[in-house]
């Protein structure tokens, strides 16, 4: 009796991982065509929300790299929503 629920938890968890790569992967894409430089970098920041539920380290590293870009191009409206 206890092996459905866990089945239906791991196959629940799984279909999970799969749609938010999925995200991931279109948020990718769009980065790569989009051509403002505002626009990259608001949709690295919704990168990095999206990733804080699959891989903390990776959300972070891409956190600060897109932290520094914005210092780089001395954009300040996406720097305070990236550091929030």
């Amino acid at each position: 009796m206890r092996r459905i629920p866990t089945c239906f938890l791991l196959i629940f968890s799984a279909q999970m991982i799969i749609a938010q790569n999925a995200k991931l992967d279109s948020l990718s894409n769009l980065i790569s065509k989009t051509s403002s430089d505002t626009g990259r970098i608001k949709l690295i920041i919704n990168k990095v929300y999206l990733l804080c539920n699959l891989n903390l380290d990776s959300s972070i590293n891409l956190a600060l790299r897109t932290l520094m870009k914005i210092k780089r191009q001395d954009a300040t409206g996406g720097g305070v929503r990236c550091e929030v």
